[in-house]
């Protein structure tokens, strides 16, 4: 039996896309054949494309299909006579956009294609509590329905991959590195990272940075107005925009954090708290959509934006070793809880329940 899996593009340094190799390695682990198709690829993870128009299944097989907006293969899988189970990452709120029309109608056109479509699916994967609830307002039956996360490779992400030279331009144990990763956009809510750290600059300690990982070429008109915000604050100097960073370097700046903080208002699960977990940062999240869900009990949950108080705390989990430690630990035992054992286990149970 063939398990597929459909996406509309398969790219370099992207959450989803890291999460379906994953799973790719886990089907094959299993005994089954399984292929990644996609209209798009970066030409890094090439190796793993199939093109989309080359997908043809039988009825007993099984095709994944990844939607996390609007999809230009989507009428094209819900014909597919397989069965199709929908893997769903969530979609931003369109009004986040709403100075950016393209990014708007891309979100809001995403959302009408599974409302009128969403009981075509045999079944559906929802990566967090969070999107499960998404999908039963969007009108699939709870029933259908299995929570399975984000599929991590910690073996993977074990390997000493240091860019020796970027890891020597800051490793340096006088300085205090704030760390945000993910994309610069505007539902990520990066003022008020921004906002945090400039208190703690100003009031704390100087002998601090704040790098800020992703990528924001999708989103210049957010990002030029970040850029002018910043140049207004005493700390601007000490804010680093990355722009997109290959996997070595995203692991150098995890190597070089003393505390992740993320204030963002829509995550559908939020994979860079669990990456910082696992590099034994304490992690700052703001208890948005599914940010609670993929925390767990560990970590530190902010329910308000109360910058000041914020950066106070950050300060007090860097100076109090024992605080610092429990947290650690707390989160080290969270991490496990996503290990390929239990996914893997999850994973073939849904594929023996479609399999009848």
């Amino acid at each position: 039996m063939n398990v597929h899996q459909a996406m509309d593009a398969i790219d370099y340094g992207d959450a989803v896309s890291n999460s379906v190799i994953n799973l790719k390695e886990l089907l094959e682990e299993a005994g089954y054949n399984s292929l990644i198709y996609s209209k798009w690829f970066h030409q890094k993870v090439h190796k793993y494309y199939n093109p989309i128009e080359k997908l043809d299944v039988k009825n007993n097989d099984i095709v994944f299909y990844h939607f996390s907006g609007k999809s230009d293969i989507f009428n094209q899988i819900i014909k597919l006579r397989s069965k199709k189970i929908l893997v769903y990452h969530n979609i931003t709120p369109p009004h986040f956009f709403k100075n950016n029309k393209q990014f708007f109608n891309l979100c809001q056109m995403g959302l009408n294609q599974l409302k009128e479509n969403i009981n075509r699916f045999d079944g559906a994967i929802a990566d967090s509590e969070y999107n499960k609830l998404d999908l039963i307002d969007l009108g699939m039956d709870e029933k259908k329905i299995d929570v399975i996360p984000i599929v991590f490779n910690f073996d993977l992400i074990s390997l000493d991959k240091t860019n020796k030279v970027l890891f020597s331009n800051y490793a340096d144990s006088r300085y205090i590195n704030f760390l945000y990763v993910g994309r610069i956009a505007p539902n990520k809510k990066i003022e008020d990272v921004i906002t945090i750290f400039e208190y703690y600059y100003k009031n704390i300690n100087r002998n601090s940075r704040l790098f800020l990982v992703g990528n924001f070429d999708n989103y210049l008109d957010y990002y030029n107005e970040l850029k002018k915000y910043i140049d207004l604050l005493l700390c601007k100097r000490n804010i680093f925009f990355t722009g997109k960073v290959s996997d070595e370097d995203l692991y150098t700046y995890y190597k070089l954090a003393n505390i992740f903080i993320t204030m963002s208002e829509h995550e559908g699960f939020c994979v860079p708290i669990i990456e910082s977990m696992f590099y034994g940062i304490p992690t700052i999240a703001f208890n948005s959509g599914a940010v609670k869900y993929t925390m767990g009990n560990a970590g530190i949950l902010v329910n308000e934006k109360k910058h000041e108080v914020i950066a106070k705390l950050c300060d007090k989990i860097l100076n109090d070793n024992d605080l610092k430690d429990a947290i650690i630990l707390a989160q080290r035992n969270r991490v496990l809880e996503f290990d390929t054992k239990n996914i893997f286990l999850k994973i073939t149970n849904i594929i023996r329940k479609y399999n009848y």
